[in-house]
């Protein structure tokens, strides 16, 4: 009960509140030091994906699978809106070149990771598929 609470609170409450922080950051400093700033934006939305992921494995009554599929598309949907937001805004052309590259790079390891694991465990491919 108490995991399912804090599950609903914590990307309102606190997960906006980190990227007001990182933003209102970016938006305080010169271009020069903003894209040094905006390269913590997407540690932290994995820092916020590792802790809440624990706390759904908790909750999910052994249902892991669908948590972490959940935590991960709604913590990225808000990082999204948030990066568009400040890309949007004022800030320097290479701070919007450094965001998108991060956020391209963690993709292409995400994308890495899939074809690792289906290539490695392709005994076991009809059980992932289920």
């Amino acid at each position: 009960m108490l995991c399912t609470i804090f599950l609903l609170m914590y990307p309102g409450l606190i997960y906006t509140q980190q990227l007001r922080l990182v933003y209102s950051a970016i938006m305080s400093v010169s271009n020069g030091y903003q894209m040094i700033i905006s390269m913590l934006l997407p540690f932290v939305r994995e820092l916020n994906i590792w802790i809440v992921k624990k706390v759904a494995s908790k909750a999910a009554n052994g249902d892991q699978t669908r948590a972490t599929i959940v935590v991960i598309f709604s913590f990225s949907a808000l990082y999204s809106i948030y990066v568009c937001f400040i890309l949007g805004s004022s800030v320097s052309t290479y701070t919007s070149l450094a965001l998108m590259g991060m956020d391209s790079a963690l993709n292409c390891v995400v994308c890495i990771r899939i074809v690792w694991i289906n290539k490695h465990h392709s005994e076991q491919l009809n059980q992932q598929i289920d």
